[in-house]
């Protein structure tokens, strides 16, 4: 999989052209390395140049410009949190007991689902968190994989803007490309 920084373009770019205007809009500015780095710090998250790359990109958005939830998704059913804001939910997730010491939330739908990145586990692979299953599957090898399959799905067209102006995707063809870009992964099996 390629650069952090390139598949963020493609999305960029891919947002550009679904017309997702307001995100675009609403995005908040990069961080420093040194942000990333003291976030990370402040829960014993080890410094990664995958999330450095990712927050260096966009450190996510602006609540306050998008009205409406599917407004801020990055792929359908689904927005991009900031370091911060990855910490406050990391720390609120953990209070409940269901949650990981290890896990370090970078997407959510804002109903209670993630995906996070398991730091209990070389690489770290992506996982989904469902609020109500007990199973958090295995979905990306890493942040690299996880970012480059939404580039693709933007680059290929799976990912694209539906008639009521939010971003939809074909489940099928992403699962395609997911398992084409994601070799060995099961989820995608």
């Amino acid at each position: 999989m390629g650069h952090i920084l390139d598949s963020g373009r493609v999305i960029d770019a891919g947002l550009r052209r679904a017309q997702a205007e307001v995100l675009l809009n609403a995005w908040n500015e990069g961080i420093s390395a040194e942000q990333v780095a003291r976030t990370l710090d402040s829960r014993g998250f080890p410094r990664t140049p995958a999330l450095e790359q990712l927050w260096a990109w966009h450190n996510g958005f602006d609540p306050d410009l998008t009205p409406l939830i599917g407004q801020s998704w990055i792929m359908p059913g689904f927005f991009l949190l900031s370091a911060e804001e990855a910490i406050e939910y990391y720390d609120e997730l953990n209070s409940f007991g269901r949650w990981n010491d290890g896990w370090l939330p970078v997407l959510a739908d804002g109903a209670g689902d993630f995906v996070f990145l398991d730091y209990y586990v070389e690489g770290p692979p992506a996982r989904r968190y469902y609020n109500d299953e007990d199973e958090q599957p295995f979905i990306h090898r890493d942040l690299e994989h996880l970012l480059g399959t939404i580039a693709a799905g933007f680059e290929s067209g799976v990912i694209h803007r539906g008639p009521r102006g939010s971003l939809e995707m074909d489940h099928e063809q992403f699962d395609a490309l997911a398992k084409r870009l994601n070799p060995g992964v099961p989820w995608w099996d």
